[in-house]
């Protein structure tokens, strides 16, 4: 493998690794037990597994179909991950957040597609693809609605934001980023997808860490503003749908 090679595959796949860690920590370990803490732990699991199935492709094109298929169907958790998340913070008080049904909807249609369509004998997959990032994008904008008093002051010239409101627009406008990297790879290139979650990963812990700095409380508020407890078959609901 060239050098080149090497620092690519180095980059991304970091960034996939660390995305995996942290989204583990926020959904098995992080405290308190909020709602906050288990859509961004979800999200930044839905972006691994989605991002680590490209990493993987990109250096071996001789993949199984199975893990091509199941990469791409975790793809379809990250919009909702994202969705869920913002509303856990930005609108704590609506309690009817209605995360199962997205969640197991989602889930029964694409167990049942990848029963039917196995990905090796089945050409379906190409239509599935597209479906699967415009659903993407349908929670995508699902989040900019959630997000639409935020991102009017962000356009506003002289309107100050509050450091959680700069760390929720980053999260949004992060996660477009990814998006549109991967709706752009005919081109650019397939590996960039990876690297721009890399990029976006690592300015979002750069985030995190200068606003600690100067607000130490600001994970605490966040949990706080998205405090709705879930139960702990809630929370094992909510994985056994990524695992799958």
């Amino acid at each position: 493998m060239e050098l080149s090679r090497e620092l690519l595959f180095f980059f991304s796949a970091l960034g996939a690794f660390n995305g995996l860690v942290i989204g583990l920590y926020f959904l098995l370990v992080a405290k308190p037990r909020a709602a906050s803490n288990y859509f961004l732990g979800l999200l930044l699991l839905a972006l691994s597994i989605r991002i680590g199935k490209s990493v993987i492709y990109y250096f071996n094109p001789d993949l199984a179909g199975i893990y091509l298929q199941l990469g791409i169907s975790g793809c379809l958790f990250i919009g909702p991950s994202l969705y869920f998340y913002l509303k856990s913070v930005v609108n704590p008080s609506n309690h009817s957040f209605g995360w199962k049904y997205h969640y197991s909807f989602l889930f029964i249609a694409i167990t049942v597609v990848n029963i039917l369509y196995p990905w090796d004998t089945s050409q379906e997959w190409y239509y599935f693809f597209y479906a699967i990032y415009y659903i993407w994008l349908g929670y995508i904008l699902l989040s900019s609605w959630v997000l639409r008093a935020t991102l009017i002051k962000l356009v506003r010239k002289n309107s100050s934001m509050t450091n959680m409101e700069i760390w929720v627009v980053s999260i949004f406008i992060g996660n477009l980023i990814i998006w549109i990297a991967y709706n752009t790879t005919e081109y650019t290139s397939y590996i960039v997808g990876a690297l721009s979650f890399s990029f976006v990963f690592y300015l979002l812990i750069l985030l995190l860490i200068f606003t600690k700095k100067k607000d130490p409380g600001f994970m605490s508020r966040q949990v706080k503003y998205g405090n709705k407890k879930i139960s702990e078959e809630e929370a094992d609901l909510l994985l056994s749908q990524l695992k799958r």
